[in-house]
């Protein structure tokens, strides 16, 4: 047998340990509560699961055993009822609401959001406020590192700025879009 598992046998063996972990919780589910042959028949199923695993573990290298060994600790069975339940769960995952963000993405972001957010804000209402419970998933710099009185630490008005600190850079921004609604819609000529 070769010294490393290939794709397809890592996924035989990852499945092979899933079911050792399933066989597992129904021994201890049925422990007491069903027929000693019954009993008899999981343990050993599970015994010759884990011997077959151990065996073709033998044959490995000791950095690939290390990894499958990583990786089933990580694992987690999750079943479908059918093949059609799986695909639909692969559709829904491909429509998750999550949008996916670099870090420096992210930061340009939240520093074209700020100004216009939390540096106006007094940060006397954090509790209530979405951006800081966005800031501080995410981990974003603070303000101020010991805010007065439980203030926001996001706030710049709370660590004594000015809320104009950023209406230089506000300003074009707020100018073109102001000019874009101005403009008046041309209508196409028509023909009398």
């Amino acid at each position: 047998m070769n010294k490393y598992l290939n794709r397809a046998e890592k996924n035989y063996v990852v499945r092979m340990y899933t079911m050792c972990m399933c066989a597992e919780d129904l021994i201890n589910y049925y422990q007491g509560k069903a027929d000693k042959d019954f009993l008899k028949w999981l343990k050993s199923g599970l015994t010759f699961m884990k011997k077959a695993m151990k065996r073709r573990g033998d044959f490995m290298d000791e950095d690939a055993k290390k990894d499958w060994h990583e990786q089933c600790q990580r694992l987690e069975p999750f079943f479908v009822p059918s093949l059609n339940s799986y695909r639909e769960y692969q559709e829904r995952m491909k429509l998750n609401d999550y949008v996916v963000l670099n870090q420096e993405d992210l930061l340009d972001f939240w520093t074209g959001l700020i100004p216009r957010t939390c540096g106006r804000c007094t940060g006397k209402n954090k509790d209530k406020c979405s951006l800081f419970k966005f800031n501080l998933k995410f981990n974003m710099p603070v303000m101020d590192e010991n805010p007065e009185d439980d203030n926001c630490p996001y706030s710049y008005v709370a660590t004594g700025m000015s809320p104009d600190h950023y209406k230089d850079e506000i300003l074009p921004w707020e100018r073109d879009e102001n000019e874009a609604k101005k403009k008046p819609n041309k209508k196409a000529p028509q023909n009398v």
